[in-house]
């Protein structure tokens, strides 16, 4: 809302506490930020500036998505990335970044929920297209485009690490339904697949050959840390990548 729409709005049906307004819309501001100096005014004024505050939060293009509905219950895993709980964390939406969100990810619609008050338990679906990026308790994940350089599927990756070379985990989840003991279950299944950008080219990561393929210019030096670690790949698949690749980027950047 412009602060002319907000001014001719308010002078309507607030027309004493107009000067007011006029202080308090003149600052400029992001979708974050609002106003909450009450030491300022009083009374009915504070009703004025709560009733703006609310009326920019509906406006905030971050909480308009559809509301998010839980599923039924899951006997065996969950849907979501970091389970059930919520975090806090940054989303950077339609090029506008929001910190301090309340967010988790679902894997099975591929979708970022955020809530958009704390204490309404209101859990909306963001578009994913419209997200470029988000992040929480040192996670960061990116949406890659269909219709990209990249050949990946359109949707959300994981990076595991950045620099000369990129390291990306894609996660996705399904709910299957099985017969135990003469009735119904349902379990949460995952697939993992790992890609290494390099050069605006997607290489995908299945063994340890693909990754010292990709990473051949410092092969030794990584085989070899990769060896003192004692890591085995395929039960530290995402460690021995995102080990890998740092050491890669760290020798590519003291060039």
């Amino acid at each position: 809302m412009e602060v002319k729409g907000i001014y001719h709005y308010l002078s309507l049906m607030y027309k004493p506490f107009l000067s007011y307004c006029l202080l308090l819309f003149s600052f400029n501001g992001n979708s974050q930020v609002y106003y909450n100096d009450s030491s300022l005014v009083s009374g009915s004024s504070k009703y004025v500036i709560n009733f703006y505050n609310k009326t920019r939060h509906d406006y905030n293009p971050l909480y308009n998505g559809p509301v998010h509905y839980t599923y039924l219950t899951i006997d065996e895993g969950s849907p979501y990335f970091s389970g059930e709980n919520w975090f806090r964390g940054s989303v950077t939406y339609e090029e506008n970044i929001y910190d301090s969100v309340l967010m988790k990810y679902d894997l099975v619609k591929d979708q970022l929920i955020v809530m958009a008050e704390e204490n309404s338990r209101m859990p909306l679906e963001l578009f994913s297209p419209r997200v470029k990026e988000f992040s929480y308790d040192g996670l960061k994940f990116i949406f890659i485009h269909g219709n990209s350089d990249l050949s990946l599927k359109e949707g959300f990756y994981q990076q595991l690490s950045s620099g000369k070379i990129m390291a990306l985990c894609r996660t996705e989840n399904t709910i299957e339904e099985v017969i135990v003991r003469d009735h119904l279950e349902r379990k949460i299944t995952q697939r993992k697949r790992y890609y290494i950008i390099d050069n605006n080219r997607s290489l995908v990561i299945n063994q340890q050959q693909d990754l010292m393929d990709a990473l051949k210019k410092h092969r030794q030096q990584i085989s070899e840390h990769i060896r003192d670690k004692k890591l085995k790949f395929k039960k530290n698949k995402q460690l021995i990548i995102t080990t890998a690749t740092d050491l890669y980027n760290k020798l590519e950047s003291e060039q």
